[in-house]
């Protein structure tokens, strides 16, 4: 049987062959590392044999390594009695011999399993070099089967690669021609936006479905990968392989066709374009003319909001020098009214003094008298004035 360790290293190995790129470098590089590790194994066998040929093969060898030993310690025991009587114990022989027993014992146990060990080690030993050709065989079996289902596999990529550097040159076509329609009105610009978005969803979606395709393929690798690791059920699962192989080529076929379909489409699209472009062509034709029109209204239009600002300037100038009059017709009123307080004061002073003179004497009168015509003079002429300045006023 195998030992753990070794199993475990041979199982990472397989896996690590079996995970690298099924290619025929990766197959010749694990194959190189697979000898490596033989070499330095037969190394460690060889050496492992050399030192059990130091070591005695046979029962018979160890009968009479023992009687030897046997005899030495019956001698070793004799003389130890002879020799102290008095250190020797109940058994009839003394505490040094018995412990040397004791000792041969062990020794001898441990001597008999280092030899079921070594027979064993050798028995791995013969089985693992077995195992080691039947794993080298199985490597070139697998090299053989990834270089086979390499060359199946290298043939539908190259066609699908070419379809999609035809399919990214049409694109790169059609984003081309739609960068030139840049110039066009927003509404129109609108609209070809739209479509242009429609032609490239169509497209991505072409492309989505060559990444599907180039994922079914690499799923295709890892299974034939899987296939590999069960070389016994190598030949059914090919035949299956070819069977998903046929299905992608009509696929592609398939995929052909609907990409002839959507360049139909794109002429289509090119027609509607082209008879856009004279639509737009009108409409800035017919956007000129009403632009032409628009500012002729406006250059109107500014010649009158001129003439309604100079009048408003000259209303204007009129509001303040009526504003200015307005004021010194508002002097004279408070002009006048002082006058008519002085006539009222005079006039109280005038009913005191008859009230207390029965008989006004002449010198009195006359300076009433001209007092009096003071007031109504300085009265007289604050109407008039105010009556000429309300005249100019209302003339203006």
């Amino acid at each position: 049987m195998m030992d753990r360790p070794e199993r475990c290293r041979i199982s990472t190995s397989c896996e690590s062959f079996f995970s690298f790129d099924n290619n025929a470098a990766g197959c010749r590089f694990l194959a190189d590392q697979a000898e490596k590790k033989e070499k330095k194994q037969w190394k460690l066998e060889e050496q492992e044999d050399e030192t059990d040929a130091t070591l005695p093969k046979d029962d018979a060898a160890w009968n009479l390594k023992d009687d030897s030993e046997s005899t030495a310690d019956h001698y070793y025991y004799y003389h130890c009695s002879d020799g102290d009587p008095s250190s020797s114990s109940a058994d009839g022989g003394c505490e040094n011999c018995r412990l040397l027993r004791d000792k041969l014992v062990r020794t001898r146990r441990l001597l008999a399993e280092i030899d079921s060990s070594v027979r064993r080690l050798a028995e791995q030993h013969r089985v693992r070099a077995d195992e080691l050709t039947d794993a080298r065989q199985r490597l070139r079996l697998a090299e053989q089967r990834g270089r086979l289902l390499e060359q199946k596999l290298e043939e539908p990529s190259a066609l699908l690669a070419k379809e999609n550097v035809d399919l990214r040159g049409q694109l790169a076509e059609t984003r081309a021609y739609f960068e030139r329609l840049d110039l066009e009105s927003e509404r129109r610009i609108t609209d070809m936006s739209n479509l242009l978005e429609q032609l490239q969803d169509a497209l991505a979606e072409k492309e989505r479905q060559l990444f599907v395709a180039y994922a079914q393929l690499d799923h295709n690798r890892k299974q034939a990968e899987q296939y590999a690791a069960k070389i016994r059920h190598a030949d059914a699962h090919a035949a299956t392989q070819q069977d998903i192989i046929e299905g992608l080529q009509n696929q592609l076929d398939k995929q052909k066709a609907k990409s002839r379909v959507c360049s139909k489409h794109r002429d289509d699209l090119l027609l509607k374009s082209a008879s856009l472009s004279h639509e737009l062509v009108w409409f800035k034709r017919e956007t000129m003319r009403e632009r032409e029109y628009i500012r002729q209204q406006i250059e109107q239009l500014r010649r009158h909001v001129g003439h309604q600002q100079q009048q408003q300037v000259d209303e204007n100038m009129l509001i303040t020098t009526l504003r200015n009059k307005i004021q010194e017709v508002e002097e004279a009123i408070d002009e006048r009214e002082m006058a008519n307080r002085m006539l009222q004061l005079r006039l109280d002073d005038l009913k005191l003094g008859s009230s207390e003179q029965q008989q006004p004497s002449p010198p009195p009168q006359l300076n009433y008298r001209h007092s009096f015509d003071q007031g109504s003079n300085a009265v007289s002429n604050a109407v008039t004035r105010s009556n000429r300045l309300y005249k100019s006023v209302r003339l203006k």
